[in-house]
């Protein structure tokens, strides 16, 4: 039997990497130090040779066409487990939730004298927005999560409140680390890339959104405030659930002209996108204790691009705000009148540059760089230890 590949750290994620910010911001930092890495992820054998390129050994699970959560889950789980013959690790990492049973049973058969089980709670998986009002899903996902965080040794999350929760919720004690969902540094770049591509004329503000399209992230209370607010337009970059929901939306409030559906972009060319904007869409809504307690990438690619946010005054978002001055707080009911007002009083160029000056000021702070070491202090003392027990 051919003896399985020895790694350093092998990743596990339910999602396709190139538009996983998070999953690829942290390999780059892993790769950077030269630690031998494999990733477990969905994709094909193109995502392989694009791995390869970057010195990371890629093993695809073939994405599932299903429009079931459950059905794609559990045939991403039955087809990650064919690579168990192939991959040997040190350090196992699952990304997510959903890739804890995997991990899990890569963990198991490990022959590594010295092994270790690291989890990414990247965020409350116990009270998710999506499943707000789904009780027998969440139920189902919490018990799932309490059953495979028995055998993870450290939890990495995205936040001090994630954290704080997550210390009572879970009976046994872990280490904690927080890693916050920041992008990797980059120098604003001069774009009329969103304006050309969508004809959108140079009297109008563009308003943009990056991330899934889900219930709970504001989408619609800024189509009503878009239906009071003239000579402005929405980008819509990503893909979800409620999409058709939110094209449905707009066409009845009569604003198919003016809301842009981009689908989704390769992470290494959203920042250009997102340069070429006037104003960012944060606006998390508080309809469970994920969403309250968010920290989402989205607010601090905005800030690196140079653009301001509206932002909803929720704990974690206003403390970074409260920081680094990176847009206007809106009050958590997003009403769409406040929405429009605001957006108004970013109609001001002097004002929008103000804010751009703030962001420029915060990018080396606010970068995934500025938190290499917090990383690297996570894997490196385990992997020397490893070192020294062989």
């Amino acid at each position: 039997m051919q003896a399985r590949k020895k790694y350093q750290i092998c990743l596990v994620s339910f999602s396709e990497p190139f538009t996983d910010a998070r999953t690829l911001n942290l390999l780059k930092v892993l790769k950077k130090k030269k630690f031998s890495i494999c990733l477990i992820a969905l994709g094909d054998s193109a995502t392989s040779r694009s791995f390869k390129a970057l010195g990371v050994d890629f093993y695809p699970v073939a994405k599932s066409d299903s429009k079931k959560a459950w059905i794609r889950w559990s045939k991403f789980i039955f087809d990650a487990k064919t690579h168990q013959k192939s991959i040997d690790s040190e350090i196992y990492f699952a990304c997510d939730m959903y890739s804890l049973p995997v991990s899990k049973d890569l963990f198991s058969i490990s022959t590594s004298k010295r092994k270790y089980f690291i989890y990414d709670s990247r965020e409350i998986y116990s009270e998710l927005g999506p499943l707000s009002d789904s009780s027998m899903k969440q139920m189902a996902i919490s018990k799932a999560e309490k059953i495979y965080i028995k055998s993870v040794d450290e939890i990495v999350v995205s936040g001090e409140n994630d954290m704080k929760y997550l210390k009572t919720y879970f009976e046994n004690s872990y280490k904690y680390h927080v890693i916050k969902n920041l992008p990797p540094y980059k120098n604003i770049i001069k774009s009329n890339i969103i304006r050309d591509k969508f004809k959108i004329p140079k009297t109008d503000l563009i308003l943009i959104y990056q991330g899934e399209i889900l219930p709970g992230r504001g989408l619609v209370p800024v189509l009503k405030a878009l239906k009071v607010t003239d000579n402005v337009c929405l980008v819509v970059f990503g893909d979800g659930p409620m999409m058709n929901q939110l094209e449905v939306a707009s066409k009845k409030l009569g604003l198919k002209d003016r809301v842009h559906f981009a689908g989704k972009v390769p992470y290494a060319q959203l920042h250009e996108w997102t340069c070429s904007a006037d104003i960012g869409i944060c606006l998390f809504e508080p309809i469970s204790l994920s969403y309250k307690f968010a920290l989402p990438n989205k607010l601090f690619e905005y800030a690196m691009a140079g653009i301001p946010s509206l932002i909803t005054d929720l704990p974690a978002m206003r403390k970074e705000n409260e920081k680094y001055d990176l847009g206007i707080m809106i009050p958590e009911d997003l009403d769409y009148n406040e929405i429009s007002k605001q957006i108004e009083v970013l109609r001001d160029e002097g004002l929008r540059n103000k804010y751009k000056e703030n962001c420029e000021r915060a990018s080396m702070k606010i970068s995934y760089e500025s938190q290499e070491k917090k990383i690297i202090e996570i894997f490196k003392p385990k992997l020397l230890q490893t070192i020294l027990d062989k």
